[in-house]
């Protein structure tokens, strides 16, 4: 059939009332600004043509293409279509997978995670661990994924993945793009959200969802100790809660001038909140080597090697020297009676650290084999609290005027047994050997569609995020050498590394080096539509800024110390040389030197400074959508990226060629 030029089109929102109208040009052909997702009803009509009268859906970040067929008669007349969505995509190239807020609610996933999500049902994505959670696709890194908010970046600049990301409770719609994305995107992956708006009705929601393995079936799972003896299981706890209200904003008068409101912004103004939280309690079963009840009391009667045999510990305030036959001057010592320590004789800075070391489960003997099982949160299975918030408010200022403005942030914060290889059992204050990732984020998100004929509109977007990320150790930051009585030449707080203690992975150390990264991420974009004939022609720019103070990893700078001091065994008349002697074999133990406090070296790291770099780059597009025929479409496009080199506000940076 022939086009039909002037055909007047009507898109009806149903949430929100809102009407959008447009007319098609001299090919029949026409477009509209970005609708809030959702259902839409769409009306067609021209003189002499029964009206058209259709539903479509409005998804996130795609375009999409109705084809309305008119028949002669009346406008009065109307032909009803209920099903207009192609089977085939003959309009957009790219490939990509959407998921609605009723898909979300309704699929079965691990955790109310996105990136869990779509891991689990997007073809071609993984997710991947990480602070904040990632999703990868064809073996590309995190880093690759750009994720959007509304048009706020999300992404983790120090772990990669994601940031700061809305609860799934206020997601109306996600899209994953993995391949051949128009050219208004920079990477190869996009995660594309879409936040819920309210609509013409007040809506409330709340949810409340318990996972815990202390009841039915779970609860009867048991471990064991070494000898045998039951061991509960590592618990698997997770409280996912929240909910959310949305609906017109309306302000009542409160009988000011006689009237019920002063402002109802039914069909115009909107308002969306939501405030979700997800505690987990969870972890495995791991085995770790601690000082046995009898040590901690001085008593080393039972300390023998792997073959069996005593190791002897000798007292080193009877040190003394003593010539040889063989000629060597050598440092001799009083044996322990019994190798019994006296407890008034223990260093108070051991007292103090064993009074946060886990009691031993096990009657095993540490220098040989593990004797404490215990439950630990570990960088998998870490323990977690997110408690994401967002606001979005819509306004429609005039038909050719639409606005909204988007606040969303929240804190989320991890736990885990450290990933320093050979890490000792947690403290029971968790003070020591567990890492602490504290992640909050704010963003900003303002939108502006301006429609200046029914051919030309623009999409103003502004967007401002902050993220501050952390690695630290322990819950509580303070200056833990001088409660310790530990040297800190630099002043600096955070727990010091204790090593050289006798058993093997038994140490008291930093989960993971300390480091933060502030970031302050701007972007500023304009997406212009122009209809020319049956072309649409896309085309914009995007300036991006971006800050980042960056503490590099910070070794040691809080000091540490080892007790690999020879304190408490012998010297060798005949082992070594005059100036590096031996020791005489199954003679002294790290574990004896660590209760007396005769440590062997003390060291402290070099401290790093904040990095202020500073990078901004600007992007050019164009691409036109031409609708050659019903059948083929041809998405012809070029980005240009322009990435001056960063640059550090100090001049820190260094490199070599």
């Amino acid at each position: 059939g022939a086009v039909l030029p002037g055909a007047k089109i009507t898109i009806l929102h149903l949430e929100s009332g809102r009407v959008l109208n447009t007319v098609a040009n001299a090919e029949g052909f026409f477009a509209t600004p970005p609708i809030n997702i959702g259902q839409c009803k769409m009306r067609v009509e021209v003189a002499g043509m029964k009206a058209w009268e259709g539903e479509l859906r409005i998804e996130t970040a795609k375009m999409a293409s109705v084809d309305p067929v008119l028949t002669p008669g009346q406008v009065s007349e109307t032909v009803m279509v209920t099903d207009s969505v192609p089977l085939v995509n003959v309009v957009d190239a790219t490939d990509a997978s959407t998921l609605d807020s009723q898909r979300i609610k309704e699929l079965p996933i691990n955790g109310r995670n996105l990136n869990t999500l779509l891991g689990n049902v997007t073809p071609g994505v993984e997710a991947s661990d990480g602070a904040g959670g990632s999703i990868r696709v064809s073996g590309l890194m995190s880093y690759s994924t750009d994720y959007v908010q509304d048009g706020a970046s999300s992404n983790n600049r120090e772990f990669g993945g994601s940031a700061n990301l809305q609860g799934l409770e206020s997601i109306g719609e996600v899209r994953v793009e993995t391949s051949t994305s128009a050219a208004k995107y920079t990477r190869p992956t996009s995660v594309v959200v879409s936040t819920k708006s309210g609509s013409n009705r007040l809506q409330f929601a709340l949810f409340e969802r318990d996972r815990d393995n202390g009841f039915g079936v779970a609860r009867a799972r048991q471990d064991v100790f070494l000898d045998g003896r039951p061991f509960q299981t590592p618990k698997l706890i997770r409280n996912e809660f929240g909910g959310s209200v949305g609906g017109p904003i309306v302000i009542p008068s409160f009988g000011i001038n006689g009237q019920k409101t002063l402002y109802n912004g039914k069909n115009r103004s909107f308002f969306f909140f939501t405030r979700e939280g997800s505690e987990w309690v969870q972890g495995v079963t791991r085995d770790f080597r601690v000082p046995t009840v009898l040590m901690r009391q001085g008593d080393f009667s039972e300390l023998r090697d792997a073959q069996g045999r005593l190791l002897q510990l000798y007292d080193p305030l009877t040190t003394r020297q003593e010539e040889f036959p063989n000629g060597r001057i050598v440092s001799v010592r009083d044996p322990f009676s019994n190798n019994r320590i006296p407890i008034e004789r223990m260093s108070p800075f051991t007292k103090r650290i064993l009074d946060i070391t886990h009691m031993p489960t096990d009657i095993t003997n540490p220098n040989v084999t593990s004797n404490l099982r215990m439950a630990v949160p570990t960088g998998q299975f870490p323990m977690l609290s997110d408690t994401p918030t967002v606001l979005r408010l819509d306004h429609r200022f005039t038909e050719k005027d639409n606005f909204f403005i988007k606040v969303n942030g929240g804190t989320r914060e991890s736990h885990f047994l450290g990933s320093v290889a050979g890490i000792g059992a947690p403290t029971i204050g968790n003070d020591a050997n567990v890492t602490y990732q504290p992640v909050r984020g704010r963003s900003v998100a303002l939108s502006w569609t301006h429609t200046f004929a029914p051919t030309f509109f623009v999409e103003t977007l502004a967007n401002r995020t902050w993220q501050i990320s952390r690695t630290v150790t322990g819950p509580v930051q303070k200056d833990w050498s001088k409660e310790l009585g530990l040297p800190n030449p630099l002043g600096e707080i955070g727990w010091p590394e204790i090593s050289g203690l006798g058993f093997t992975d038994y140490n008291y150390t930093e989960g993971d080096n300390r480091r933060q990264l502030y970031s302050m991420i701007s972007n500023l974009e304009q997406n212009y539509s122009w209809i020319k004939k049956s072309h649409n022609f896309a085309f914009g720019y995007r300036l991006h800024d971006e800050k980042q103070h960056l503490l590099p990893d910070q070794g040691d700078i809080s000091g540490s110390v080892t007790f690999s001091s020879r304190a408490t065994a012998l010297e060798s008349s005949t082992l070594g040389t005059t100036l590096n002697p031996g020791i005489a074999p199954q003679t002294g133990h790290d574990m004896a030197n660590f209760f007396l406090g005769h440590a062997g070296t003390y060291t402290v790291g070099l401290k790093r400074g904040i990095m202020r770099v500073r990078e901004k780059n600007y992007g050019l597009y164009v691409q036109d959508n031409w609708r050659v025929s019903r059948r083929l479409t041809l998405t012809p496009g070029v980005r240009w990226d322009i990435n001056p080199a960063f640059t550090e506000e100090s001049n820190l940076l260094t490199a070599f060629a």
